[in-house]
């Protein structure tokens, strides 16, 4: 089943995005009336052992380069310490599962006309059917993967959603680094090193809006998306 893309979506996510960020660095990224992160849990390096996990790690890691697989593993590590910050009640496979295959419409295997969240999410989609995913299941990690882009939205769709957004953000970006421990961000890049991750998302990006012009990235990049990937809270 395709995934409609509806791209109009994506400027006013950006717009949203922007000031978000520009709110946060003003108040110094913090809200004083919250209290802070609880400490991140000692299994948070965990991941659920389930035959279509490690497939689909397996798969990650098979066409992506490695900067690109390290930031799923940590999209995954963020969203559910994030997920512990807020209370937030989610299924632990389909959050892994939707971290990490969020980006694999970023590579060669994913080629296509339509979006890149839109490609990886039915190209997912398709992988989990294949190796008898429930199909309920299944759509849930589409559906977190075409809208993981979508501040504001994404969010609102489902605790697995909403997780694969603030994870992928906060990698990308630095969305809600609010909601984490002290010294939580260094730990998980130890754990999973960048390798120029920065540079190499922007590369990814500047060729998706070459390729597909009228893209939700094609239209984010045009309105300074890369700047924002270059000041986020990780030194490279």
């Amino acid at each position: 089943m395709h995934v409609k893309n509806p791209p109009r979506r994506h400027t006013c996510s950006l717009v949203a995005t922007i000031a978000v960020l520009r709110a946060r660095r003003a108040l110094g990224g913090l809200n004083p009336f919250r209290a802070p992160p609880p400490p991140a849990a000692p299994d948070w390096r965990d991941w659920p052992d389930t035959r279509l996990c490690r497939e689909a790690l397996e798969l990650t890691r098979e066409i992506s380069p490695p900067a690109l697989t390290n930031h799923c593993l940590r999209a995954y590590w963020f969203g559910k310490t994030i997920a512990r910050t807020d209370g937030l009640r989610y299924d632990a496979e389909l959050l892994f599962l939707a971290c990490a295959m969020h980006d694999w419409g970023l590579t060669e295997r994913c080629a296509g006309p339509e979006d890149f969240e839109v490609r990886g999410a039915d190209a997912a989609h398709a992988h989990l059917c294949a190796r008898g995913c429930e199909p309920e299941r299944a759509a849930v990690v589409r559906d977190a993967i075409a809208w993981h882009t979508a501040v504001g939205l994404a969010a609102a769709r489902g605790p697995e959603q909403a997780l694969t957004h603030f994870g992928s953000g906060m990698d990308v970006a630095g969305l809600r680094r609010e909601a984490l421990p002290p010294g939580f961000i260094a730990t998980v890049v130890a754990a999973a090193p960048r390798l120029g991750f920065k540079a190499a998302l922007t590369g990814w990006l500047t060729e998706e809006a070459r390729g597909h012009p009228d893209s939700n990235f094609a239209q984010m990049m045009r309105l300074g998306f890369a700047g924002r990937i270059a000041a986020a809270p990780f030194a490279e």
